[in-house]
């Protein structure tokens, strides 16, 4: 199993997100089927769903019944909707953990280059998971991001000292806490750029 899957080569303007699951290799679905328990020669239900990948059979979590998956086009189309109307690009896309999480990296339009010439380039780093436990967010970085540590550091560490959002899968995404969080990114890159240049 790849632990970490990325489009490396970027995406086009003009992708579509059709393009974009396609190049990131996204272009499966999950589904909720319920878990059973084999005991002296019975079969019984465990009250409990297994989150399948459809393209493979590897289970990516389990949960109660009441858990409602979402499928990788919708987060690709929401992720594309936000960074879209922010005015950033959506650069990257790919999977981590077997397709438990899923992330994308926009560049948001606002960049310096320091005295040596060293550029700095603002992005927000979007992720979502196919787990129970695990929050959607939304945070800024201004490091491309190529392995599951880096975006579970970025992540935590960008919630911790209030530079996004994170929200739980329990009620619908907050489309206006993620757009807030892009502005920021971009405010946080140019005031940067005024500090050190």
């Amino acid at each position: 199993m790849v632990d970490f899957h990325a489009n490396e080569k970027g995406f086009e303007a003009t992708d579509t997100v059709d393009d974009m699951i396609a190049k990131s290799g996204l272009g499966w679905d999950v589904k909720h089927v319920d878990c059973y328990i084999d005991w002296n020669g019975k079969r019984s239900s465990a009250g409990r769903k297994a989150l399948v990948r459809d393209d493979n059979g590897h289970v990516l979590t389990v949960s109660g019944k009441g858990w409602k998956p979402v499928q990788n086009r919708d987060v690709v189309s929401f992720f594309h909707r936000v960074v879209n109307e922010a005015g950033a690009r959506l650069t990257h896309l790919g999977e981590i953990r077997g397709g438990k999480g899923i992330w994308a990296l926009a560049d948001v339009g606002a960049d310096f280059e320091l005295k040596g010439g060293d550029k700095v380039t603002g992005h927000v780093l979007f992720s979502s998971y196919h787990e129970v436990g695990k929050a959607t967010a939304a945070v800024t970085t201004n490091k491309r991001l190529w392995c599951q540590n880096q975006i579970v550091r970025a992540t935590e560490g960008a919630i911790a000292n209030n530079r996004g959002y994170r929200q739980n899968h329990l009620k619908h995404f907050d489309f206006d806490a993620a757009m807030a969080a892009i502005g920021a990114a971009k405010d946080e890159v140019v005031m940067f750029g005024e500090l050190y240049t």
